[in-house]
């Protein structure tokens, strides 16, 4: 038997008993704190990583494995998932910079967290966020060339205090043009910078609809994320696809021995 246990903090430790959720997983791991603007509080991502990370990735991995041993020697396991520890496990860059000198960068100053120039967010001239990763000299280069900025090209690894001239010029820049101007001329480029996308736009994107991780059901119009992985000679089929709001009222109500005439009375009084 192949046995999982999911928890904030897991079956050992002194916050074995201890409640919380996503915000406070990502608190205790340091998460939270590398995570904003440079002297700004703590913001709170839009992605629910604790629980995703820990109480769902982790988790299937654990299982799978112990599954392949089990078919293979008969014998079970007990995994004990920790949503902080998952957390945690996946934090390399900043355990990196801890253990090459001693202390990680403020927030908002680390080479991911927007220290650095070359990897940050940037504002065009509508309002609208260009991200821009050119880690790579290869990508820096043609993007100094692109912005009509080519003396930054020796400054590629510039960060903090002396990359603040270079994250100035290069604001001013892409807010001298509109975003999808700045994005007609980079994207050919293929130099790492894409649209800032709202999530609405973001499931009526062409390159992730043609991936088919977006599907809408042909009835009702619901979208629905797909599995996000491909598999050679498998289509990952949607079994069911999620309910509207209050679809399975009248069931869940007729299962608990209401009749259909009251459960219509309830809704005319607003109370379902």
């Amino acid at each position: 038997i192949v046995h999982c246990a999911i928890t904030g903090y897991g079956q050992t430790g002194p916050r074995r008993d201890a409640a919380g959720h996503d915000i406070n997983f990502m608190a205790v791991t340091g998460v939270l704190d590398q995570t904003g603007e440079a002297g700004g509080p703590p913001v709170l991502p839009g992605l629910l990583v604790s629980d995703l990370m820990g109480g769902t990735l982790t988790a299937a991995m654990g299982i799978l494995a112990a599954l392949v041993e089990a078919r293979g020697t008969g014998r079970g396991r007990f995994i004990d998932v920790s949503m902080a520890d998952a957390v945690l496990a996946h934090c390399v860059l900043p355990l990196a910079e801890y253990n090459d000198i001693g202390e990680v960068s403020p927030r908002g100053l680390g080479s991911h967290t927007g220290g650095a120039p070359r990897y940050d967010l940037y504002r065009a001239r509508d309002g609208r966020y260009l991200a821009v990763g050119a880690q790579e000299r290869k990508f820096w280069e043609v993007l100094c060339d692109a912005l009509g900025l080519p003396e930054l090209k020796a400054r590629h690894a510039d960060m903090g205090d002396s990359a603040r001239d270079v994250r100035e010029q290069m604001r001013r820049a892409f807010g001298s043009r509109m975003a999808a101007e700045w994005l007609e001329i980079l994207v050919p480029l293929d130099c790492c910078v894409t649209p800032v996308l709202r999530f609405e736009e973001a499931v009526d994107d062409p390159a992730l609809l043609a991936r088919g991780i977006v599907r809408e059901d042909p009835k009702g119009g619901t979208r629905v994320l797909a599995l996000p992985l491909a598999m050679s000679d498998y289509e990952c089929p949607i079994g069911r696809l999620s309910p509207g709001r209050g679809a399975h009222t009248d069931e869940i109500l007729g299962r608990l021995g209401y009749a259909p005439g009251e459960i219509e009375t309830f809704r005319a009084d607003g109370v379902v």
